[in-house]
């Protein structure tokens, strides 16, 4: 995504107010109120800058020109303050690096607000959107797009290029995607409808929901659950707590949590990693890497082919459920002290208690034999199911 152009702004626009008209003050509730229409020429510029300390909407149309509407607000009692003071809000456009800036400009202080509402070109390669706190939301852009809020709502859809979206504390909302995705909240969920490349998504406090990713799906979360129900590659998630769920994924899947559950579904190669949670694993096939140090596991594998995999748990059962046309080779080993604690579907792998006691093994193959799959608990049973 190119984005050089900007760093090239300086920090005060000389710039000129675009052609705006004002409507008359008036009264709504605690506020004054004046809107303002306007529009800009983007004299054959592809890049657009929008930058404001209120709420940004944008939409994409077939068009050449920009028009905005510009709702303005103070809370002063004076009328004839709030006049001077929303008289001072304007729209400034400067050319800059071959692209086009629109600030909302505003008097110092916090007495007054204003809301942006822009109608541009679908066709601009780059949208670039900032909001010192507000909701931002843009749709329908035939390019890439960028928006950052330091504290507000964030909401995309239909944006064809690729997307990267920031705000300090404020949910996210994609919906269709056709580029890549950088995702970063400080504080709320992020969602997405379908996204057409790779994918990050990090939140430091809320829930990641993907219904379709096309690409690579990396995400991450400090306070809520990960789902993920269709990933055409693979999954990296991390979630410090709660569930992280992959409902289909056709690529490799890697997982990891310190309080929280793990379940997968329909994957292959998949590794994953609970300090105190269960993991459950469905119809997955490959190489399997599964451990948690307290909780426990639920694997039932899928008939695609099996690779080396190992399965492990300090404190809970683990639970395999095998086809019985699977050719594998089975090494189950619970070190609880003192007793048989496999217990096994298939009579050709049978439990034994080893010399010093310590241990119980049970190893044998199924259909000949096949990859490795090795089993350990500590502190709880292992099952060997025949599937059914």
């Amino acid at each position: 995504m190119r984005t050089g152009w900007l760093w090239l702004i300086p920090a005060a626009l000389a710039a000129a107010c675009a052609a705006q008209t004002d409507s008359h003050v008036v009264r709504e509730g605690r506020y004054w109120v004046q809107t303002a229409n306007g529009s800009a020429s983007l004299a054959g510029s592809e890049l657009l800058k929008v930058s404001t300390r209120g709420a940004v909407f944008l939409q994409g149309e077939a068009r050449g020109d920009i028009g905005y509407v510009l709702t303005k607000r103070t809370k002063v009692r004076d009328p004839a303050r709030a006049r001077a003071l929303l008289g001072g809000i304007a729209v400034k456009t400067a050319k800059r690096s071959g692209g086009l800036v629109l600030e909302v400009s505003l008097p110092p202080g916090w007495e007054t607000s204003a809301d942006l509402r822009l109608r541009v070109p679908r066709k601009l390669r780059e949208t670039i959107l900032e909001s010192q706190g507000e909701s931002i939301e843009a749709y329908d852009l035939d390019g890439s797009l960028r928006a950052d809020s330091r504290g507000g709502r964030l909401q995309v859809d239909r944006i064809r290029g690729d997307v990267t979206v920031r705000t300090s504390g404020g949910q996210v909302r994609l919906g269709q995607v056709g580029g890549n995705v950088l995702c970063y909240s400080g504080g709320g969920p992020i969602s997405a409808d379908t996204i057409g490349g790779e994918a990050g998504l990090n939140t430091e406090g809320g829930e990641i929901y993907v219904k379709v990713a096309k690409g690579l799906v990396r995400a991450s979360t400090r306070g809520g659950n990960i789902r993920i129900e269709r990933a055409e590659y693979g999954v990296t998630a991390m979630a410090q707590a709660g569930l992280i769920e992959v409902v289909r994924a056709n690529g490799p899947v890697i997982a990891q949590t310190v309080a929280g559950a793990i379940r997968i579904r329909s994957a292959s190669n998949v590794e994953c990693q609970a300090e105190r949670g269960a993991i459950q694993l469905y119809g997955v096939y490959g190489g399997l890497r599964a451990a948690t140090q307290v909780g426990s596991i639920l694997v039932e594998l899928a008939g695609g082919p099996l690779l080396d995999s190992v399965l492990s748990t300090g404190g809970g059962d683990i639970t395999v459920l095998i086809p019985s046309n699977l050719a594998v080779t089975v090494q189950a080993i619970s070190a609880y002290p003192g007793g048989h604690r496999i217990i096994s579907d298939f009579s050709e792998i049978r439990p034994r208690l080893r010399q010093d006691e310590t241990e119980t093994e049970a190893l044998g193959t199924i259909n000949g034999g096949g990859p490795l799959l090795r089993l350990m608990a500590s502190g709880g049973t292992i099952y060997l199911r025949r599937q059914r």
